[in-house]
């Protein structure tokens, strides 16, 4: 996580003043402390109060995983070099959105890069990071992927594109092609390279004018565009239920960022 990024966030949520700030940085930068063990040794926050914290300014929820057991069902939901490449680890699935706790919840493009070759909506709650990376390694190993692991783990592994005589037309060619591990990882590569790189610029861009906090509150949205986008792109259905959800996340954003703007 970005040091700045958390210091500034900590000072919208008034647990620091921007002199503290400052000194929790220092602290980090002379010390080669973390910043959560930077706030928690000079008697800010406890370790839970910390992640607490980040939670809240994220409309999210707080998980601690020490007592928490995670079905093999769900650990299988996301391969393990982008589990490892992304720090991620998955909680639990409801329907079609998967929660899955962020070692950087406040990096937009890990859960964008998860839902776009997983396929499933993305809820990114947040756990202490130490204990995350130690789930990781209990159930994914340790860093050793090659890229073959990454190709074989994007689809079924070093399989070829098989024509069968007759029962070969060109929709199903092509759909066939699109799902090989090597087209879908280049996908991926082209979707992070386009989108991802002016994503990035533009979500930094926000939290230098408004805060971490206020610019966190429309990460909400993500769901919302891609229902649009699935609609409008793809030709996928939108339901009643779907309409109102959406309805109701526009109608907190707007009522989340008009305090946050009336606050400042």
């Amino acid at each position: 996580m970005n040091d700045k990024q958390i210091a500034e966030l900590f000072i919208e949520q008034h647990v620091l003043q921007p002199s503290q700030a400052d000194d929790v940085l220092n602290e980090v930068t002379m010390n080669g402390k973390s910043i959560a063990q930077a706030m928690v040794d000079s008697g800010f926050v406890d370790e839970a109060g910390f992640y607490q914290t980040i939670a809240s300014a994220l409309g999210t929820d707080f998980i601690d995983l020490r007592d928490r057991e995670i079905p093999p069902g769900i650990v299988k939901l996301i391969p393990s070099g982008m589990a490892r490449l992304h720090r991620a680890l998955p909680i639990e699935m409801n329907r079609n959105i998967l929660r899955v706790a962020l070692a950087d919840p406040l990096d937009p493009r890990a859960a964008e890069d998860l839902r776009f070759a997983l396929g499933k909506d993305i809820d990114v709650v947040v756990a202490p990071t130490d204990q995350i990376e130690e789930r990781i390694k209990q159930y994914y190993g340790s860093e050793t992927s090659s890229m073959e692991d990454i190709l074989k783990q994007l689809g079924e592994a070093g399989e070829l594109l098989q024509v069968r005589g007759d029962d070969a037309t060109t929709a199903a060619v092509e759909a066939e092609a699109n799902a090989t591990p090597i087209i879908r990882f280049v996908d991926l590569i082209l979707y992070q390279a386009i989108l991802g790189a002016v994503a990035h610029v533009w979500w930094y861009r926000a939290v230098d004018v408004v805060g971490p906090s206020p610019a966190s509150v429309f990460m909400n949205l993500q769901t919302v565009v891609g229902l649009a986008l699935a609609a409008a792109l793809l030709g996928e259905g939108v339901g009643v239920w779907q309409i109102a959800g959406g309805i109701l996340v526009l109608a907190g954003v707007v009522l989340t960022t008009g305090i946050a703007l009336r606050a400042r």
